[in-house]
This record gives C-alpha cells, structure tokens and sequence, in this order.
C-alpha cells in the first residue's frame, strides 16, 4: 500500500498582502492625484500671492522700483523747469511706498520653508 505524503515547504506559503494603506475607489486615488498636483510649499504659495492683485500691485520689487526711479528721475528734470504739482509728487511717493512694501513681502517670502507644504490656493 502506498501512503500519501504532505510537504509543505515555507516557502510555498501564500503571503498577504496589506491592503490598508491602498485606496478603496477611484474617488480616492483622484483625491490623492488631485492633492499631489496642488500641494505647493510656503515658500512659493507667499510668492504667488504677491503676484495677485489689481494692475501695479500685482509686480515684484524690482518693476515697483524702476517706476518709482523713472518717476522720480522725471520729476527732477520738471522741478528745474517747472513747480511740480501736489499730484505728481504724491503719485512719486506712492510708488516709493509700494516700492518698499514689495521688497519687505518678499523678503518674508524669502524667509518661509521649501519643505513645509502648503495645500491649495
């Protein structure tokens, strides 16, 4: 008589696998998808906020200084011909403030992480 013999080798042995960390629908992998695409870090969401806005607020530093130079370098050249008016010089010292406002967002821009994310806009 013949006997039946069972081997089981550990390697034979069927793993399992953990599936906890998978996603359980396709709206879940979209949300992952749609959270990796819009995850920018501090220091870049700070700089894109600087760049919205109504027409001259929406330049950085360096175009708010140039406007504030080319301003200031014409109102020169008027005085010596000419009284300047109250309007110009307060669009000359607008255009400094904006000047100044613009370099100190930036530089706290400057200052935020490249690792910390930040979610959305």
């Amino acid at each position: 008589m013949m006997q039946k013999i069972s081997m089981k080798s550990s390697h034979s042995q069927i793993r399992k696998f953990d599936h906890l960390m998978l996603p359980k629908s396709l709206g879940e992998v979209l949300l992952v998808v749609f959270l990796i695409l819009n995850c920018t870090n501090q220091k870049e969401y700070c700089f894109s906020r600087l760049k919205e806005g109504p027409d001259i607020q929406g330049i950085n530093s360096n175009g708010a200084c140039s406007l504030y130079l080319y301003n200031d370098q014409e109102l020169i050249a008027k005085r010596e011909r000419e009284v300047i008016s109250h309007r110009e010089n307060s669009i000359a010292n607008s255009m400094l403030l904006l000047c100044l406002q613009n370099a100190i967002e930036e530089r706290k821009c400057e200052n935020k992480s490249e690792y910390i994310p930040h979610f959305g806009y």
